[in-house]
């Protein structure tokens, strides 16, 4: 299995029998004046990449940020919540140049190593190992060169109106602090548990107790297993 990860400003290299370290400029630069390259010049926010055989997984960044989430609720209304979000990351696992499927983790603080835990980011509509739910129209729908493709599925999902379906898997990907409402009405929406914690100037999305799910390395293995 061949990695790269980005971090730092440097990249890491890493194969069966080696690992090397270079500047972010040194890679693109080598990659430019070679011919046949096999390592691919990788999409805006790649800070990880693996393959094996014919399958490629490629983990993306998003840097906390406030965002707008829409939800359908029982009775078939749209609610907006505005959510304060630690680091988001997304892992696009490709066969051949297909999309296969997309993942999502979270995590208080950077991924600087494969060594690092990746946690459950509590939102809906993602199963119990961080798979999104997000349908076969997407895949088939998807256009134009790779940065395209992981920039429209990501914009797919941040747009989406999610709903209950995988509500379970939800509530248990929840840190504990979202369960602690004002009243029963407002503990019973932990969404809006977090949009009001979101508004308060001293909240610090860095310190909440995300549920840790596993460690880079480990589901990187288990995708390119898969």
């Amino acid at each position: 299995m061949d990695e790269i990860l980005i971090t730092g400003g440097k990249v890491v290299l890493r194969s069966v029998q080696e690992t090397r370290s270079v500047t972010v400029d040194d890679f693109y630069e080598s990659l430019s004046q070679s011919a046949g390259i096999r390592t691919p010049v990788l999409p805006e926010r790649v800070v990880f990449y693996a393959s094996k055989n014919e399958r490629k997984i490629y983990l993306t960044h998003q840097q906390p940020a406030v965002k707008e989430i829409d939800v359908r609720t029982v009775d078939d209304t749209i609610r907006e919540y505005s959510l304060s979000l630690p680091h988001v990351y997304f892992m696009h696992v490709y066969f051949n140049s297909a999309m296969e499927n997309l993942y999502v983790y979270c995590s208080g603080v950077s991924v600087n190593d494969t060594a690092d835990m990746l946690c459950r980011l509590p939102l809906k509509n993602i199963h119990d190992d961080g798979l999104v739910c997000i349908g076969d129209d997407l895949k088939f729908s998807l256009e134009g060169r790779l940065g395209d493709k992981i920039a429209g599925t990501e914009n797919f999902f941040w747009e989406s109106k999610f709903n209950s379906d995988l509500d379970d898997s939800f509530q248990k990907a929840l840190p504990e602090v979202f369960k602690q409402g004002r009243s029963p009405a407002e503990s019973a929406d932990p969404l809006a548990v977090w949009e009001r914690l979101s508004s308060d100037s001293g909240f610090k999305v860095s310190e909440v107790k995300w549920k840790p799910l596993a460690k880079l390395s480990e589901i990187a293995t288990d995708l390119l297993e898969g």
